[in-house]
């Protein structure tokens, strides 16, 4: 099983994107522990299509992004 932690970020964030490093870390490694395979995604309308094609490859996908507009991006297209 491959599962998806998303957060939202922008192309650096996604570019240099490292679980072990991350505040997400430690549900990556429960996930791990389990026996479940972690990838980061890091989610901004402005590359939508890429993260699109990298969860249709995953089981399932946690996400913490926040609902309600901030800093001026909405999650419309999300």
């Amino acid at each position: 099983m491959k599962v998806g932690l998303m957060w939202h970020g922008d192309r650096a964030a996604r570019d240099d994107a490292n679980l072990e490093t991350h505040r997400l870390g430690p549900t990556a490694e429960a996930f791990r522990r389990e026996g479940i395979d972690v990838v980061a995604c890091v989610y901004s309308d402005a590359f939508a299509d890429e993260v699109r094609r990298q969860l249709l490859e995953l089981d399932a996908v946690q996400v913490w992004v926040n609902p309600i507009m901030d800093d001026g991006n909405s999650r419309q297209v999300l």
